[in-house]
């Protein structure tokens, strides 16, 4: 777990973040969709919206994170006199971490987000 942590460089700690978020949001409307009896309509929607937004903020946080470590990784090659090409296909692989990250987040965010939608839409429409 360390070895990934460091590997994704500071952009892990806001995607961790993110996470943490995600899955609060989450689980707060899902216990909001239990008791139902009054369900504030613009604030539950402002919750789900909530979650799909970090969604998307995660997915776009993990590319600017590998563009960064590309950026660097670019920029120690071009002043390096004999490069290995093993090594650059190794940095190559570990900048798609964050990418992966914040895209297995997004999805996520999404599933939540989606079931929860459903359920609100169904709840409405009986009420």
């Amino acid at each position: 777990m360390m070895t990934f942590i460091q590997q994704c460089g500071p952009f892990f700690y806001p995607l961790f973040l993110i996470s943490l978020t995600i899955l609060y949001l989450g689980i707060r409307r899902t216990t909001d969709l239990l008791k139902a009896n009054e369900l504030n309509d613009h604030a539950f929607s402002r919750g789900l919206n909530g979650i799909i937004f970090w969604g998307v903020f995660s997915a776009i946080l993990g590319v600017l994170g590998q563009f960064t470590a590309l950026y660097k990784s670019l920029s120690i090659i071009i002043v390096a006199e004999a490069i290995n090409p093993r090594l650059v296909v190794l940095g190559v692989r570990e900048s798609f971490l964050t990418t992966l990250y914040g895209m297995t987040q997004l999805l996520i965010a999404g599933i939540i987000w989606f079931g929860l939608f459903t359920r609100f839409r169904k709840l409405q429409n009986t009420a």
